[in-house]
């Protein structure tokens, strides 16, 4: 599925302990003004189901047919002059490279 609409959080309220993503690679919606909108290529419906614990935050697709499962990564990949930036990256199995989906680069004002 292709993300057409995204919006990070404006504001970070956690800590590196309790952050559950890197700082921009979160989404935030708010009813009639940010949204979350994916594009679904299939021919078929599909749904997402998501779970969330204090240790970990997952999200399923729910649909009649089988689609191919990918595994999405964080990776902070650079740190200089106090901006940080992480590539969201997905990799499908028995693939050894991975497509880069996203970039978010940030400043801490601490």
């Amino acid at each position: 599925m292709e993300v057409l609409e995204r919006h990070p959080h404006s504001r970070d309220i956690y800590d590196d302990q309790t952050r559950y993503a890197p700082l921009g690679a979160d989404a935030t919606v708010a009813y009639g003004f940010k949204d979350l909108r994916v594009l679904n290529p299939y021919r078929f419906p599909v749904c997402f189901r998501a779970s969330v614990t204090p240790a970990r935050v997952s999200c399923g697709l729910c649909c009649p047919h089988p689609v191919e499962e990918s595994l999405v990564e964080f990776v902070r990949t650079a740190q200089k002059n106090g901006l940080t930036t992480v590539e969201t990256r997905r990799r499908r199995p028995g693939e050894t490279g991975y497509a880069v989906l996203n970039l978010s680069s940030y400043r801490s004002l601490e």
